[in-house]
């Protein structure tokens, strides 16, 4: 955390993974869903003020919002500029 109190998205990102938070989208925005856990607000707030880019994101399967990193590492591959998850492309997780 900075200075100012705000989180990094990559870091937001990662306690998502970490603490199993799945990311989803929504017509207009992301869907933050933590079976019975308290999402941190500052985490909440992170990931609402990129909902953009985290849909940017979710829309081309990046490996940085796969629900189940430990599960799908397998099936991440290297496209372009970025990685991403092979399995949540084939189960269209958006």
């Amino acid at each position: 955390m900075n200075d100012s109190g705000r989180l990094p998205l990559d870091t937001a990102l990662e306690i998502a993974q970490e603490n199993n938070i799945i990311l989803r989208r929504t017509p207009r925005s992301v869907a933050i869903w933590a079976a019975n856990k308290r999402v941190p607000g500052i985490v909440r707030r992170t990931l609402k003020k990129h909902r953009d880019t985290i849909r940017s994101m979710l829309a081309e399967h990046r490996v940085e919002t796969c629900p189940a990193p430990q599960l799908h590492m397998r099936a991440w591959y290297y496209a372009g500029q970025v990685y991403r998850c092979g399995l949540c492309e084939q189960l269209n997780i958006l």
